[in-house]
């Protein structure tokens, strides 16, 4: 008896030993992280439109024109009106934060508002992010958020 256990456990051994050993899982490549979006990669003339959140009905369209420094304007369609702004950059997004205006999309008589948005690139030519329209006189309150998408014009 004593031999068979002993038969046993040396087969079991031998058994292990030779048993097709398990490779480890092949470590998970991380994706590539986007690339730093930056004021010389936005830079240019740029057709938007801003749009409902959710939904896709569009609010306004506007034309943006960003110097290679980050500093803008925009126009929206519809109004004479120029809207400085300014961006940051960190990572792969923009953020930009406008001057004090008249929203040609709010019911006349309205106060000034600003918007402060973060966009990144959506593709070659494109970016998209969201916007959030502030009172002027209060910053801390929010008249909306929205959406928006702009193609560079070539």
């Amino acid at each position: 008896m004593r031999r068979m256990r002993s038969t046993l456990v040396l087969l079991g051994v031998v058994v292990c030993a030779c048993a097709k050993k398990e490779e480890a899982p092949a470590a998970e490549t991380a994706a590539a992280a986007p690339a730093a979006l930056t004021a010389a990669m936005s830079a240019g003339t740029w057709d938007g439109k801003t749009m409902t959140s959710p939904g896709d009905s569009v609010t306004n369209t506007w034309t943006s024109f960003i110097a290679a420094d980050g500093s803008g304007r925009l126009v929206i369609t519809g109004s004479t009106d120029t809207v400085s702004f300014t961006s940051t950059f960190d990572a792969d997004s923009s953020m930009a934060t406008s001057s004090a205006y008249n929203d040609p999309s709010l019911p006349a008589g309205s106060p000034q508002v600003m918007w402060t948005s973060v966009g990144r690139m959506a593709g070659e030519g494109k970016m998209a992010g969201t916007v959030t329209i502030h009172p002027a006189a209060k910053p801390d309150s929010i008249v909306s958020s929205l959406r928006w998408e702009s193609t560079r014009r070539p």
